[in-house]
């Protein structure tokens, strides 16, 4: 057990004060669990690699929320000697543990990662599988391609479209056919993210279902599709984005125009003239920007 004299455990007299060893001496306080948890959070806000080791031994703390805190303050000191024990945390019986440590090792980016936050794929908790979808995107690692590709079918979904938007970060054109497959989702976030990393990944396979993803009944999602065509680059899509600058909506024509100017096909401009006289001004400056590229 810690002992502290008379005035010396008020947390936020030592944050105030910058007292590190304070707050490690508090961190320890074993008769209050709130005092551990104020003393971790305190913690967060004073980067100071003295913090660390003791942080890493409280993350065996036996109180569920003091183990939150410090898995918490752990995510934002971005010291690699964290890691070992962020995976460590992936197994821990609190699910805000899990989720915090599976957030945190994406944004550190070590590969040492990876086969952990696979296995946290099938955790039970749906904030974890997220946490651990949107990690694996952030570290470039081509073994959770497949991993990802299951996780499109997670029952929840917003693990679903965190799946989605990782693979396109990836890169990895397996993924090309479950995206597409993926564009036909009930979930609207799951289409847009969808849409989006098939245009990062520019594969021709996806110009037709991005097509047919023009005519979507929501508007953020034939918005992405619009962008994805005109990353892909394939003027099979003129046609198609032609008939969008007639779309009900106004960010929807801008897209549409935005991307014909991207794809530099002649067959667009007098349909471009054409929405100069568009009713919306951001439009009409779409249009006029997009001519101005086709020359």
């Amino acid at each position: 057990m810690t002992f502290f004299g008379p005035g010396e455990l008020n947390i936020e007299n030592l944050q105030r004060a910058r007292d590190v060893e304070g707050l490690i001496k508090a961190l320890g306080y074993t008769k209050d669990a709130e005092v551990r948890r104020e003393a971790a959070d305190a913690l967060w806000s004073i980067p100071d690699p003295r913090a660390v080791d003791p942080l890493i031994a409280a993350l065996r703390d036996s109180d569920n929320w003091v183990r939150w805190h410090v898995a918490e303050a752990l995510a934002r000191t971005g010291d690699p000697r964290v890691v070992g024990t962020l995976i460590f945390a992936l197994t821990d019986s609190f699910g805000l543990v899990r989720k915090t440590a599976a957030g945190a090792l994406g944004k550190l980016g070590d590969p040492r990662a990876v086969d952990p936050l696979i296995t946290a794929l099938r955790d039970s908790e749906m904030d974890v599988r997220k946490e651990a979808t949107g990690s694996l995107g952030k570290l470039s690692d081509t073994r959770a391609v497949g991993p990802l590709i299951f996780a499109l079918t997670d029952s929840v979904g917003m693990v679903r479209k965190e799946a989605a938007g990782s693979l396109g970060k990836l890169g990895d054109t397996r993924a090309v056919g479950p995206l597409i497959f993926a564009l036909t989702d009930s979930v609207r976030m799951v289409r847009k993210e969808a849409a989006g990393s098939l245009g990062k990944l520019g594969d021709t396979r996806a110009v037709g279902p991005l097509i047919a993803a023009l005519k979507d009944s929501e508007k953020d999602v034939r918005k992405t599709a619009a962008e994805a065509l005109a990353s892909i680059g394939d003027r099979q899509a003129v046609g198609p984005l032609i008939v969008a600058l007639k779309d009900s909506e106004k960010d929807m024509r801008q897209k549409a125009a935005e991307a014909l100017g991207l794809l530099g096909d002649p067959k667009a401009v007098d349909p471009l003239i054409a929405a100069l006289t568009d009713s919306e001004r951001t439009v009409r400056k779409a249009a006029t920007t997009a001519l101005r590229k086709i020359g």
